[in-house]
């Protein structure tokens, strides 16, 4: 008779989950490509990080290399992206200059999300010298 009411309790609790949103639906491959490009350019064009939060809808695009001060000269999405979870991961090769020195190469992994926004980010990125 416990383990009945044990099983129980737990379709209970399984039920009561029902009422929550749950996950978002999976990121879209052409809007995390145009959110990519968008702030891969805004950011090539010399504009500030935080100009793309500005625009109708809003892309949250976070690259610390990008906030530091980091040139961007070039960039080269890769033609494939990978499926991460309800994100996508895309890999770019980066062409970047640091003030005062040569430009170099870097290549980088972008992890985007389209849904309710925008988000790109560098996983496990942070400032420099941290």
């Amino acid at each position: 008779m416990a383990r009945a009411v044990g099983v129980g309790k737990l379709a209970a609790l399984v039920v009561g989950c029902g009422d929550q949103q749950g996950l978002p639906p999976p990121s879209s491959e052409e809007e995390a490509l145009a959110a990519l490009t968008a702030g891969l350019e805004a950011w090539k064009n010399g504009e500030e990080a935080d100009v793309l939060t500005r625009r109708d809808p809003p892309i949250h695009f976070k690259d610390f290399a990008w906030r530091g001060g980091e040139q961007l000269e070039n960039y080269e999405i890769g033609s494939t992206m990978e499926r991460y979870g309800q994100a996508l991961i895309a890999s770019v090769k980066l062409t970047l200059k640091k003030p005062g020195a040569p430009a170099v190469q870097k290549n980088m992994r972008y992890q985007i999300d389209t849904s309710p926004t925008a988000i790109v980010i560098v996983p496990g990125d942070a400032p420099s010298g941290q």
